[in-house]
């Protein structure tokens, strides 16, 4: 079993748990952390504890239920992840929800302290973060708390604004796994992913913005579009690209490509590079087109009782050498020069990890979009996946 596997299978465990100590929205009294990914190694978590005599519940997300079945081994073919299904633990709409009973409650009672929020760090994509901090639905964070902020690179902290409510660790740049024993030659481009000779073998993102990042990539359009034309033509391409796809799964991804069950899959470096070292097969490549970045961030939400401790932890998780650490144990790349120079030179040196800055300059950022733009992303996603299940 794998050193993933493993992580996954303690974070399963802390979840158990959680649903006997979480009521509502109230909690117990250790630190609740969320992250969207396995981003956080397990032995600095005890060391942050140790430390402080802080308790951490920590929760790893999955994007899909087939993500959570892949990781423990159960899913090895796509009959099971024909179409991509909710993501049962959506931290957006956590929040969100967590927002609106708060406010209720203090409507209701004028004398009410409101509702206290069952998470209280969460470690998530920099989109999310900012449709959240644009809900109110995070904190302000103290630098003289977090004082290790200064070792992030001022270009991962520019979309904070004046306000600094996140904290930017991680980072990865999307492009295309494949098995170079079942695709044999080099893959140079998104279009690779409507290639009729690899039907049924080809993975595609959980997620609705991955999903359109690459349908509008390889028509040569910016993936943070909100023009509905562009994206209703990204639509189309995805529609024609239904009846190859095996599924909408980054968690069956991995299954899939590291049991050589599949030839191509849509992935992010950190993703990917998990998998060729599990797999000496596959090989991973930034296409010819251009690309798109996906930054995670650490943020308290505005409903969280412990604030104090909360920045302890996202304090000690940023000092360099934890960046370093995690950055290598999650594949993902560091936003921090002061980590990347804690690493192993191999490792700070992998162009997959950390590519040239000429490819880079055609890789933006994934950026929030507009609700309306969102809302049309979902609802085509939604048709897309509904009729991959009838395909």
């Amino acid at each position: 079993m794998t050193k993933k596997r493993l992580a996954f299978l303690f974070s399963l465990v802390l979840t158990l748990a959680l649903a006997f100590t979480l009521t509502g929205c109230g909690k117990d009294t250790a630190l609740t952390v969320y992250a969207e990914g396995d981003f956080i190694k397990q032995d600095l978590i005890a060391a942050f504890t140790e430390d402080t005599g802080i308790e951490v519940n920590y929760l790893v997300g999955t994007r899909t239920p087939a993500e959570a079945q892949a990781k423990n081994g159960a899913v090895s073919d796509s009959s099971a992840i024909m179409a991509a299904e909710e993501n049962p633990i959506n931290i957006l709409s956590d929040l969100q929800g967590w927002k609106a009973e708060n406010q209720a409650a203090l409507a209701e009672n004028s004398e009410s302290e409101g509702i206290s929020c069952e998470y209280d760090v969460v470690l998530t994509d920099q989109a999310t973060v900012a449709q959240l901090r644009d809900d109110d639905c995070l904190m302000d964070l103290d630098e003289s708390v977090i004082s290790n902020v200064k070792l992030i690179n001022e270009d991962y902290l520019a979309p904070n604004g004046d306000t600094m409510h996140s904290v930017p660790v991680l980072w990865g740049t999307a492009g295309i796994v494949w098995n170079t024993q079942l695709v044999p030659s080099h893959v140079s481009s998104w279009k690779s992913l409507w290639n009729q000779s690899y039907s049924k073998k080809i993975l595609m993102p959980a997620t609705a913005r991955d999903c359109f990042s690459v349908a509008l990539t390889v028509r040569g359009k910016d993936v943070n579009t909100t023009d509905e034309k562009t994206i209703q033509a990204a639509y189309k391409s995805l529609q024609k690209q239904v009846p190859l796809v095996a599924g909408y799964s980054d968690g069956a991804a991995y299954t899939m490509m590291t049991g050589n069950a599949a030839a191509l899959a849509a992935a992010y470096s950190g993703a990917a590079i998990d998998m060729m070292s599990d797999n000496p097969n596959l090989a991973f490549a930034l296409p010819d087109e251009g690309s798109w970045r996906i930054c995670y961030s650490y943020c308290i939400p505005s409903g969280s009782e412990r604030k104090s401790e909360a920045e302890q932890f996202i304090n000690y998780m940023c000092s360099a050498s934890n960046m370093a650490k995690n950055a290598v144990y999650s594949k993902y790349s560091t936003t921090s020069d002061k980590a990347l120079g804690k690493m192993d030179q191999a490792w700070h040196q992998n162009p997959l990890a950390y590519p040239d800055a000429s490819i880079l300059k055609h890789a933006p950022l994934l950026t929030k979009l507009d609700k309306e733009t969102e809302q049309l992303h979902t609802k085509l996603f939604q048709e897309l996946t509904g009729q991959s299940g009838k395909s």
